[in-house]
């Protein structure tokens, strides 16, 4: 997809689609919310030949930047979907953060050593972009069903699925789906029938996110202040978007039990204008406030993602603050991580219990991502004079000496969460390298041998993929179904940079066996690869 084809962003927030009506029926799979969420996953279980629908509410794309760092990890993903190029051509792509205390800048940081890989550490690209996109993705499979203005009523739990009461423009009717996957958002419905509630944090304080329509020549980073004198006793953050939107963060007063009409006053355009004015500090640069919202650091989740034939995944299972860019992301990688299990067991290569790693490897990355922002809001507004002494010395600290540097927390950034020593990948095939088993795939790039192009391996990791690295690729009867890539002087591809002896094999080369979602399930250095070929039949077996 061409840069071209994404829309400016006014078009995109502006757009309206018209109400779907239905009647009775059955679906393999039906989602529940049209955001990056579940649009994403429609496209993964679409992309693995299954039928699904998705319900919405709302005729509309989301207003306003809301999530809007999308990590490599994430781009992996919507490189496969099919949107990631866009993406990255009409985003804002950085890899430098910088933190400045009160005047002074404290440090630069290149957040990731990389630079080898196809995605940058992040690119900033608002979500009704995003959702545009997806929706255009959406319209190229017909086994996708996206249904605007059609919302669920009541949703009852099956023996064999769910019973789904859902209403739309012209009535009721009733939808039969083998599996339901709430992306229902932070209200979600859904979670509400079920009777379940968040567990965890929920802090007083307070932010105010702007989005600003400005001309600028701020550089794209990612930049975080501490107590500036623009905006005294409290942080700042600043991102670029594409089409030369910005976004400003700003912490506000803490207090007990804010009122709605301070929460207005918060938004209310005079004054968020006074506090742009004042942070860009300069009279030569007009902006429009095109959007903006008032939110409390949160970080919670539901018990389990897993209710039977009911699934939860982005906000409506677990919340975090944005400082980390942690809640789109990590909805993200709940849809990659549960959409190719839907498709196995859909597909009769796999039996229920795959269904079940979904809660147990999602949840864990769950709370590291709690843990971390947490830390970061303990951080940022320390809740006693003490600990903000220690928090304003680490900083002065820092300013110094590198060991500080570590110890400022403006909001660790999202990053692939390991798996490791968890379900699938608590077995002994797992190498000597820096990738182990359990980690998500390094993305190495790769020259085909015939023709010289470029490529890259994560975009050839879409089911179970075999890699043969100064390996021959044997025929092994009665295996399961998987793909293979050969790389090295006998092979398809060539690994010109020699990254995979750094990152998966010794200088000897060997097998690796990865799962549908790029995740490295097992690795060794054996002349045949029957070791991992035996772990593959315990997960996937020869359809009938």
């Amino acid at each position: 997809m061409a840069a071209s084809n994404c829309p400016h962003w006014r078009e995109a927030e502006t757009l309206r689609f018209k109400p779907t009506l239905h009647d009775n029926g059955n679906a393999p799979v039906v989602i529940i919310g049209a955001g990056p969420i579940g649009l994403t996953l429609a496209i993964d279980l679409a992309q693995r030949d299954i039928p699904v629908v998705v319900i919405d509410k709302r005729t509309c794309l989301s207003r306003g930047s809301r999530a809007i760092c999308w990590s490599r990890r994430s781009l992996d993903v919507f490189n496969r979907i099919g949107i990631g190029d866009t993406m990255r051509a009409v985003g804002a792509q950085w890899q430098v953060g910088r933190v400045y205390h009160k005047e002074n800048e404290i440090y630069s940081q290149r957040l990731t050593p990389e630079v080898f890989p196809e995605n940058p550490f992040f690119v900033n690209f608002q979500q009704s972009l995003c959702e545009y996109l997806l929706v255009q993705t959406v319209a190229k499979y017909p086994a996708i069903d996206l249904r605007w203005q059609n919302e669920l009523i009541d949703i009852h739990q099956q023996q064999d699925g769910a019973l789904l009461r859902v209403c739309c423009a012209d009535g009721e009717y009733d939808l039969q789906a083998r599996y339901v996957v709430a992306c229902d958002g932070a209200k979600s419905l859904v979670r509400k029938k079920f009777g379940l509630s968040f567990e965890g944090k929920k802090f007083q304080d307070r932010f105010l996110i702007a989005d600003i329509e400005m001309h600028g020549d701020f550089p794209t980073e990612r930049r975080f202040w501490f107590e500036p004198p623009f905006h005294a006793g409290q942080s700042t953050l600043l991102h670029k978007q594409a089409q030369n939107i910005w976004r400003v963060d700003f912490q506000l007063d803490t207090q007990d039990d804010i009122s709605a009409e301070q929460i207005e006053a918060d938004k209310d355009e005079k004054n968020v204008r006074q506090r742009i004015s004042a942070f860009l500090g300069r009279d030569d640069l007009a902006f429009d406030v095109v959007w903006c919202s008032v939110y409390f650091f949160t970080c919670q989740r539901i018990p389990k993602f897993r209710y039977g034939n009911v699934f939860f995944a982005g906000d409506s299972a677990h919340v975090v603050s944005p400082f980390g860019a942690r809640g789109g992301n990590g909805g993200i990688e709940d849809a990659n991580n549960l959409g190719w299990k839907l498709a196995e067991v859909l597909h009769n290569r796999a039996g229920e219990d795959l269904l079940d790693s979904y809660n147990d490897e999602r949840v864990p990355a769950c709370d590291d991502n709690i843990l971390n922002s947490s830390r970061t809001t303990d951080f940022m507004t320390p809740k006693s004079t003490a600990s903000k002494r220690i928090r304003d010395t680490v900083l002065t600290l820092a300013r110094r000496y590198d060991f500080a540097k570590k110890l400022v927390n403006a909001g660790r950034m999202s990053t692939a969460f390991s798996y490791r020593d968890i379900g699938m990948f608590n077995h002994s095939l797992s190498g000597n390298r820096r990738v182990g088993v359990g980690d998500v795939g390094v993305d190495v790039p790769l020259v085909h041998q015939s023709d010289a192009r470029q490529d890259y391996l994560l975009r050839h990791i879409h089911d179970y993929t075999l890699l043969a690295y100064k390996r021959d690729v044997v025929t092994l009867h009665n295996a399961p179904p998987y793909n293979v890539i050969s790389v090295g002087d006998n092979g398809d591809w060539q690994d010109t940079q020699e990254l995979m002896t750094q990152y998966y094999f010794n200088e000897g080369g060997g097998y690796a066996l990865f799962r549908p979602d790029q995740y490295l399930l097992g690795i060794c250095d054996d002349n045949t690869p029957k070791s991992l070929i035996t772990l593959l039949r315990k997960y996937r077996k020869e359809v009938a």
